[in-house]
C-alpha cells in the first residue's frame, strides 16, 4: 500500500485473486485510499467478495464484464428466475454463470443448425455465424476467429451492488490484424497476441 501511495497512480488496475483479494479491499478501504485513487478491478466480483464486504470497503470499484446480475431485460429475468427455481436461493450470479449458461446455448444453437453433434459439423455451423440472446444480452461467434462477440457493460459497485454505468453492445474480440483465419487456417495453433 505504501508502495501505490507514493506512486500517485490517478487509478489502480487491480487483478487480485485468492485469499489476498479480500483483505487488500479492506485495508485499501481502511487506510483512506478507496475515495482518492479509483479501483478498476479484471477479478473484484468473480468470487462474489462484494457480498462478504462492507460497502464501505467495495463503494465506487469498477469493473467491465459481459454480465452483471442488475441487467434489466426479460432473458435475464427468465435466467435469474429458472435457476433459482432449480438451484434454489442464490445469492448473486455474476458473469461466470451466465458465461457458462450462454456458451452451453451456443453450443446447442450450433448444434440445432448442424443437425448433428459431430466435431466438424458443430464448428463448421459455429463458423457459420451462431447467435444466442441471453441474459448478457447478444452473443455471436466470429466464425474466423472463434471468439464470441458479446454485449458489454461498466458496472460501479454501491451497496454490494453493481450499478450499470454505460453499455456497449457486440464487442468483438480484437482481430488480429487478419493474422487469426482459422477458416483459411483451420490447423492454426498459434497463440495470436494484439500488436501494440
Amino acid at each position: 500500500m505504501t508502495k501505490i501511495q507514493e506512486a500517485k497512480p490517478d487509478v489502480l488496475v487491480t487483478m487480485l485473486v485468492g485469499a489476498a483479494h479480500v483483505g487488500f479491499y479492506n485495508q485499501w478501504a481502511a487506510a483512506g485510499l478507496l475515495t482518492k485513487i479509483p479501483i478498476l478491478s479484471y477479478t473484484f466480483g468473480l468470487g462474489n467478495e462484494q457480498l462478504s464486504l462492507p460497502a464501505s470497503a467495495t463503494d465506487g470499484i469498477v469493473a467491465a464484464y459481459d454480465y452483471f446480475q442488475e441487467i434489466d431485460t426479460p432473458e435475464n429475468a427468465t435466467f435469474i428466475a429458472d435457476l433459482k427455481k432449480k438451484a434454489g436461493d442464490i445469492p448473486y450470479l455474476n458473469t461466470l454463470a451466465a458465461d457458462t449458461y450462454e456458451s452451453a446455448m451456443i453450443w446447442v444453437k450450433a448444434v440445432e443448425r448442424a443437425g448433428t453433434i459431430e466435431r466438424a459439423k458443430v464448428i463448421a455451423a459455429l463458423e457459420s455465424g451462431v447467435e444466442f440472446k441471453g441474459p448478457g444480452g447478444m452473443m455471436k461467434i466470429d466464425g474466423r476467429t472463434h471468439h464470441a462477440a458479446h454485449d458489454m457493460y461498466l458496472g460501479k459497485m454501491k451497496n454490494q451492488k453493481w450499478e450499470i454505468i454505460k453499455s456497449w453492445p457486440g464487442q468483438t474480440a480484437d482481430e488480429f490484424d487478419g493474422r487469426c483465419d482459422l477458416i483459411k487456417n483451420p490447423g492454426t495453433n498459434q497463440q495470436f497476441l494484439p500488436k501494440v
